[in-house]
């Protein structure tokens, strides 16, 4: 609050607490990270989320994988960003330091009550020090663990400085001056948000096994609509500088993803969503929660009314905008198109995560919204935005004719054209699997469900048009404005991306169940697959089991996980892993179940006994006949009798005798006693109609067989190649940018 006062005096000493009170997140951060590495299971936090036989990785890792550790993450990226924004805030470092204390204090205070350094309760005075602790979710000991929750809360941490600064122009009453000093840090946090973004999406692809990346959770929408709502930022600061507009706009603009994401925070982390999310929530303590809730609210409330109060003194002091162009077809018109589609976009996806919410409190009941849900509403707004994705970097800011326009984007259709045919030819050829020409896809456009080729084409085409455009005004800028050229190959990566997203869960086809097995030979996608030994034991998380895949155009191995984790019911649970194999430009995904013996379907064979005329039933490439019995013993005199079938089994190769008993015991019950067929097989007597001697029989394989599934998946490689360029450009964008801000100062 020293920097409430004028005093510069009181001002320096404010800088330095400031950044003694930020480092204090750091202080924290690597005392729990030490409790960890060194196994203080004494910690209730340390025990649920690590063991002894955790990597040194996992350990680290294990700070920000539950609830109170990601709160811990949330302030130190905070922190820091804090600390490196504030050495160049320039006239508004005053109010942008008062603004960011109070949002570390809210986080300190949640910290108190949702604190990841409780110990474990005492019992009888006594301190408890387990000798293991519980462990990491098993689902999470995947090398993203390590990598994305720290990746993505560098981009919420940079959410609370667009705030603190958007909050700042306000108080300072100055709402011109202000865009060269955030503007740097908002294509940084778009660029890093988009980043981690894209990283969770592939961690849920090679580790969740349904072969998508997004499913419109509410954890990935709490990212995902602050992330739209700093790309309309971003672009309305082009309109700001360039029109001297949009001035109102832009610091509501600025500080509304830090309030998104706050909101979603809260509906994410209270608890309330935790039957509707494939994500697990945890219980937060009441004060936290009431603290969140005072967090988010507060900084909406504080914010229009410091807004509401000062325009009138700001708005006289804006300067004029130069007159409109007359020309529709101008750059601040489709930027602001633009603007509005990201928003439509981060309404629809806001709106759609808080539903269930919304259902708790009008029915008692939460619904969570369907994916197809999202993408009928959605898929009114992709196509417009990504035609002004295309046409705006053509445009003047005085605007073009049609006929200009037309002449600036004729030769961008044409190599869009051409591509969308090299793409048509490569799916007739026999290594693609292409849905069936009358095969339809539930949009209800206009009433109509479109052909699943017509459509996804129709999409590919557009982000391909928005690629060829990108890369076209980034060769024309290269020389021109490194900006430009900068901003230019992010929208190249974000196109691309897209339509890896687009043409991979467009195109991607699924076989049905199959079984692999060693005297099994299925097939999948033209591959004749080969089943081999497992490569560890159930118990050890790197456990798997190769399939060989055999196809005209050679052959390659994928390793799908399993194994078995001691689950709270004392149970095993089994836990599975996908095996992603990369084609060049075909992914096949391969994601395998829980080992079965039973080798008949239905359950058991019934054959009759007829010594005439044997009864035989057949299971691929066996068949079993029906020869007779034998009985052994009496169990009216005895107390045990041995019933016995006579079979023969042939296989494709050999023919063997074999006789499975059943024996009967009045004090034991039924005892069945196999009979073996070669190395593959084990035959059961399960019962006998002692009237008909009509038999049961059942067969199990000797060595498990595993039901698998397998996906096909076309240019998904473009969605990692996409993601690695959309950030490449955004980070160079945001060097760029600081270097131009520091070189005017």
């Amino acid at each position: 609050m020293l920097y409430i006062r004028s005093d510069d005096k009181w001002h320096a000493l404010a800088r330095r607490l400031f950044t003694f009170g930020s480092l204090g997140f750091v202080g924290a951060f690597v005392c729990l990270g030490a409790l960890f590495v060194t196994h203080q299971f004494q910690y209730f936090y340390v025990f649920s989320h690590s063991a002894l036989d955790h990597e040194l990785q996992y350990l680290i890792a294990g700070v920000w994988s539950g609830q109170e550790g990601s709160f811990l993450l949330w302030g130190l990226m905070s922190a820091l960003a804090g600390v490196i924004a504030v050495r160049r805030t320039g006239p508004y470092r005053r109010w942008f330091t008062v603004v960011y204390c109070l949002f570390l204090a809210g986080v300190a205070a949640i910290l108190a009550f949702e604190s990841p350094f409780h110990l474990i309760p005492e019992f009888q005075g006594m301190l408890l020090i387990p000798p293991d602790g519980r462990g990491m979710s098993p689902s999470l000991l995947n090398y993203w663990v390590v990598i994305h929750p720290p990746t993505i809360f560098v981009g919420f941490g940079a959410l609370t400085v667009l705030f603190a600064y958007a909050f700042a122009a306000v108080l300072q009453r100055n709402v011109v001056g202000w865009i060269p000093f955030v503007r740097p840090w908002a294509v940084f946090c778009l660029a890093v948000l988009g980043l981690g973004l894209c990283m969770g999406g592939l961690w849920a692809y090679e580790t969740l096994g349904w072969g998508g990346f997004w499913m419109w959770d509410p954890v990935e929408n709490t990212s995902f609509v602050p992330w739209c709502a700093v790309l309309a930022f971003v672009h309305g600061m082009f309109v700001q500088q360039a029109r001297k507009k949009w001035f109102l706009a832009n610091v509501v603009f600025g500080a509304l993803p830090f309030v998104l994401f706050c909101y979603g925070t809260f509906l994410t982390r209270s608890g309330f969503l935790g039957d509707t999310s494939v994500h697990s929530f945890a219980e937060m303590n009441p004060v936290a929660r009431w603290f969140l809730t005072g967090l988010g609210a507060a900084s909406l409330v504080a914010f229009v009314t410091a807004l509401v109060l000062n325009w009138k003194h700001i708005k006289p002091t804006l300067p004029a905008s130069p007159p409109p162009s007359g020309r529709l077809l101008n750059r601040e018109s489709f930027y602001g198109v633009g603007v509005w589609l990201f928003f439509g976009t981060a309404f629809v996806t806001g709106l759609g995560m808080s539903f269930p919410i919304i259902q708790r409190a009008v029915t008692g009941t939460p619904k969570v919204v369907e994916e197809h849900l999202y993408h009928e509403v959605l898929a009114w707004i992709f196509p417009p935005l990504m035609l002004a994705m295309a046409i705006a970097p053509f445009l003047s800011w005085n605007g073009l004719t049609l006929r200009e326009l037309l002449g600036r984007i004729t030769n961008c259709i044409a190599v869009t054209v051409g591509m969308i045919g090299v793409i048509l030819l490569w799916m007739k050829s026999p290594g693609f699997h292409a849905p069936g020409p009358d095969d339809t896809i539930s949009l209800g456009l206009f009433g109509k469900s479109p052909f699943v080729v017509t459509w996804v084409l129709f999409l590919t085409g557009l982000c391909l048009f928005v690629a060829v455009a990108s890369f076209w005004r980034m060769m024309e800028s290269l020389k021109r404005s490194k900006q430009t050229f900068a901003a230019m190959l992010a929208h190249f990566g974000l196109a691309v991306t897209l339509l890896g997203l687009v043409f991979s869960r467009g195109f991607e086809a699924k076989t049905p169940l199959i079984i692999v097995h060693p005297s099994e030979s299925p097939t999948a996608f033209g591959f004749a697959l080969e089943q081999g030994e497992q490569t560890s034991v159930f118990s050890d998380r790197k456990n798997k089991i190769p399939i060989t895949a055999t196809g005209p155009n050679g052959k390659f191995v994928a390793q799908p996980g399993l194994y078995y984790t001691v689950g709270q019911d004392g149970e095993p649970s089994p836990m599975v892993w996908p095996s992603v194999v990369n084609r060049g430009l075909l992914d096949y995904y391969f994601t395998i179940g829980e080992p079965i013996f039973e080798a008949t379907e239905p359950t058991e064979f019934v054959l009759s006994a007829d010594p005439s005329n044997p009864d035989t039933r057949a299971h691929r490439d066996v068949v079993l006949m029906y020869n007779g019995y034998e009985v052994i013993g009496s169990i009216a005199e005895d107390g045990v009798s041995m019933l016995i079938a006579k079979m023969t089994a042939t296989t494709a190769t050999e023919t063997y005798e074999i006789k499975p008993a059943l024996i009967v015991s009045i004090e034991e019950g039924q005892t069945p006693i196999e009979a073996r067929i070669g190395d593959e097989y084990r035959v059961f007597l399960d019962r006998m109609d002692p009237t008909t001697h009509t038999i049961w029989v059942r067969l199990e394989y000797i060595q498990p067989a595993y039901p698998l599934e397998v996906m096909f998946k076309p240019l998904t490689l473009f969605v990692w190649l996409g993601i690695g360029i959309m950030t490449l450009g955004g980070l160079l964008a945001a060097a760029l940018r600081r270097k131009e801000n520091l070189d005017a100062s």
